[in-house]
């Protein structure tokens, strides 16, 4: 019987691109008439996001928005902020052109300044930072099983993941709600942040439907220098694609919010104004689907002399996400001689993932602002404090997929400043990898007729200690059925110890 051979496919995750860049964004800004004048910067806070990114041939295009919120003194002496979106276009050349690409990219702000060239204009300079990451299935074969000619096949059990989706989506998301009595109509807008709470998903025929609230906080200032805030919520609902999932794929989405654009509409004198809010959000899009197969990663002829070829595969098990809830507590020193703290909030301002053997890390900065009254002037504050987390994991991550949202909790004035609480959210998807050398390609030289070692019908042998029934088998060039069968074993591992029965094959 002709030697025949049954491949079987693996999808194999490559990675094109994983790089940090930069791509600069300036500005030279008029106020508009109804901004009050500048008399002093206080801070330039940037938000980035990152709108599209797309594989075009040999490159990578991302799009995207750098949000720039100014906080200055008025020429009145109390505190302002105007705010101005300063777009951005970054091209990045990739290794070869690829089929299916999954992109993820993350934006940051960079390095920024900012200067009042007079009381009416604005010069902001500044980079946004980029980490842009671009993987493609690529398709591979190796040999499921080889029949004829003698052949003998040690075959082996995988998990073969793959990969259907580990990527960002950018979308937008608005609200509109009239302002609550209590706030003067003439009350200017001094910040806007917002927050997602927990994503609920269903796969549905190779879609992600996605919802989550987000709760936007706007502080507004009277004209009198009182502060007011005020909430609205904001629903986030979304379909994204993941061909190929379904209820048995292993899944997670998340939603965090990249920067928040509020507006205040002008009305009547007996209305209160409506605020309008823009949302920038970042959808973490991860699919996986497990499948086990079996695989040859032996092989060898009773009859002929046999060759083969193998190769490394990189193969990935997706194992549930995991959600953290990361504490943070700081004390942060305030401006000498600050009498009140006018405004708090926390924002994140360095986040990691790194996977490794064993762990999956997760590290990050926090940088906890506000604004005080020092003396009746404002002044602006930040502290940045670090968090940690480490995941333990039975394996090598392999691939990964993580994003971090903060909230901040509570805080109370102290003789040395301020203490603060706040907590990181994190959602992290992914998958272990596992190296397995596999056959890709057997034969048998026909011409060259395999010895036996043995001379008669039944060889005597007698193992070493852990010694394998399999390497027994190649060794005298016998099946190991056979050998299990004659000695009465049922398992092929090792082939414990005393007398052995090796029987030809003919």
């Amino acid at each position: 019987m002709e030697l025949s051979l049954e491949r079987k496919p693996i999808t194999v995750n490559e990675t094109i691109l994983d790089i940090n860049t930069e791509q600069a964004v300036e500005s030279d800004m008029l106020l508009a008439d109804y901004y009050p004048r500048i008399s002093r910067i206080l801070r330039c806070c940037v938000e980035t996001s990152v709108d599209q990114a797309v594989v075009s041939g040999e490159r990578l295009i991302v799009d995207g928005v750098a949000l720039c919120r100014v906080f200055y003194k008025s020429e009145e002496g109390r505190p302002a902020s105007v705010t101005v979106k300063l777009p951005y276009t970054k091209a990045v050349e990739l290794r070869r052109a690829p089929q299916k690409p999954q992109i993820a990219v993350q934006s940051y702000p960079g390095y920024f300044s900012c200067r009042a060239v007079n009381s009416g204009r604005l010069e902001i300079r500044g980079a946004v930072a980029l980490h842009c990451r671009v993987t493609a299935p690529s398709e591979a074969q190796a040999l499921h099983w080889a029949e004829g000619s003698g052949m003998q096949c040690r075959c082996r059990p995988l998990c073969c993941g793959q990969l259907l989706r580990c990527s960002t989506r950018s979308l937008t998301a608005r609200g509109e709600e009239r302002l609550s009595d209590g706030i003067p109509s003439d009350a200017a807008l001094l910040r806007a942040t917002s927050r997602v709470g927990d994503t609920t998903f269903k796969a549905v025929g190779g879609k992600l439907v996605a919802k989550a609230d987000a709760v936007t906080e706007l502080v507004l200032i009277g004209p009198d220098g009182t502060l007011y805030r005020e909430e609205m919520e904001i629903p986030v609902s979304e379909i994204l694609d993941a061909e190929g999932a379904d209820e048995n794929a292993i899944c997670s989405v998340s939603f965090t919010v990249d920067w928040t654009d509020a507006k205040l509409s002008s009305v009547a004198a007996d209305e209160q104004p409506m605020a309008s809010v823009e949302l920038s959000l970042t959808a973490w899009i991860w699919a996986m689907a497990n499948e086990t197969d079996s695989f040859m990663t032996d092989c060898f002829s009773t009859c002929y002399e046999t060759t083969q070829e193998t190769r490394p595969f990189q193969l990935l098990r997706g194992v549930e996400p995991v959600h953290r809830n990361i504490p943070i507590e700081a004390e942060i020193p305030l401006p000498e001689g600050s009498d009140e703290v006018m405004d708090l909030w926390a924002e994140l301002a360095e986040q990691s993932a790194a996977g490794g053997e064993g762990s999956l890390r997760l590290t990050g900065r926090v940088r906890f602002a506000g604004l005080v009254q020092t003396g009746g002037e404002p002044e602006y504050f930040e502290h940045l404090a670090d968090f940690s987390e480490e995941i333990p994991v039975d394996g090598t991550v392999g691939e990964q997929l993580a994003d971090f949202r903060v909230e901040l909790q509570d805080s109370s004035r102290t003789a040395g400043g301020l203490n603060v609480r706040a907590q990181v959210k994190a959602d992290a998807a992914m998958a272990l990898q596992e190296t397995a050398r596999l056959i890709t390609e057997a034969a048998v030289q026909e011409q060259k007729p395999v010895k036996q070692r043995g001379a008669g019908c039944l060889t005597l042998y007698f193992p070493e200690p852990g010694e394998q029934v399999w390497e027994i088998a190649k060794r005298y060039s016998t099946a190991p059925a056979a050998i299990l069968e004659e000695n009465g074993l049922t398992d092929d591992g090792a082939a414990g110890e005393g007398m052995l029965l090796i029987p030809a094959v003919r």
